[in-house]
């Protein structure tokens, strides 16, 4: 695949991936995106630079990692005429999670999200003008959801609201408990129930301690009675601390923990218009 790389008036910047076969897609992609504020510039400036142009097949992490220095969202185009393999997509969407790039698959014409994109919030293509400005809104809605800029309240309600959207009933926590709520999914005849304490935690950093995240963790283990416990942070896991969670998980005297950082959020946030029109920049800046 090659990449194109579209820088928004402002700090936003978007890269968009795609096979050879679907250049003319790009071009057109790249032209709507300018008249909505968006310039572009080419690989060939790439290549400039003393670097290799290659295939997504065939690129290194590092030459991925090089390309995106920068990006903050990677529109992804997926075709039947050169459908990237699941192996391939699998790898990218953890390079990107690792990054905090959000990606968009850009479905062209017809066909379903790949399996391994299926949580992402996906663009339908065609050939008119109602597409790219529903692809410039997509972008948007990712700009506006700055999650470190939320108080501490904003934040818990934010996390409130999202596992409501996602079919969780949801129980705020009364007097001095040690977490924020209590969220159940009831099990069906294939599934078990799902019932987790969470505590919400809004940082000012980006990057979540592992001291805090331990304390969290034992502070959850204890107050949740053998149930699973969940942290939902605004912030992200370094690997230290991802390391930590793990060997946290390890211990039999330990409850399941799970973390959902800040990147995590916000893509299951991207699956709910009305929640990033809630909680995106403006409604923020409102507050202020």
């Amino acid at each position: 695949m090659e990449g194109v790389l579209a820088h928004e008036r402002g700090s936003h910047s978007v890269l968009l991936w795609h096979s050879s076969t679907d250049r003319p897609w790009a071009k057109e992609i790249v032209s709507g995106l300018a008249r909505h504020g968006f310039t572009v510039r080419r690989t060939e400036q790439y290549v400039r630079r003393g670097e290799k142009t290659m295939d997504l097949g065939e690129s290194k992490q590092e030459w991925l990692f090089w390309s995106l220095k920068g990006a903050d969202s990677l529109l992804l185009l997926i075709s039947p005429n050169a459908p990237p393999k699941d192996e391939q997509l699998r790898s990218l969407d953890s390079s990107m999670d690792q990054r905090g790039v959000d990606v968009i698959p850009v479905i062209l014409g017809s066909g379903p999200v790949p399996a391994p994109l299926r949580g992402r919030a996906a663009v339908t293509m065609t050939h008119d003008q109602a597409s790219i400005n529903e692809l410039t809104r997509r972008i948007e809605s990712a700009r506006a959801l700055d999650l470190l800029n939320l108080t501490p309240r904003e934040f818990e309600n934010l996390v409130e609201d999202l596992f409501r959207s996602e079919g969780f009933d949801v129980v705020r926590s009364r007097g001095a408990s040690r977490y924020d709520f209590v969220v159940r999914m009831p099990g069906t005849d294939t599934t078990p129930p799902i019932e987790y304490v969470v505590e919400a935690k809004a940082y000012r950093r980006s990057r979540v301690s592992v001291a805090t995240l331990h304390a969290s963790a034992q502070r959850l283990a204890t107050a949740g009675g053998g149930r699973g416990a969940m942290i939902v942070t605004n912030g992200q896991l370094t690997s230290v601390a991802m390391r930590t969670l793990s060997d946290l998980s390890s211990v039999s005297a330990f409850p399941e923990i799970r973390v959902l950082d800040g990147t995590q959020v916000k893509y299951l946030l991207l699956k709910h218009p009305d929640l990033v029109r809630k909680y995106g920049r403006p409604h923020h800046e409102r507050g202020r």
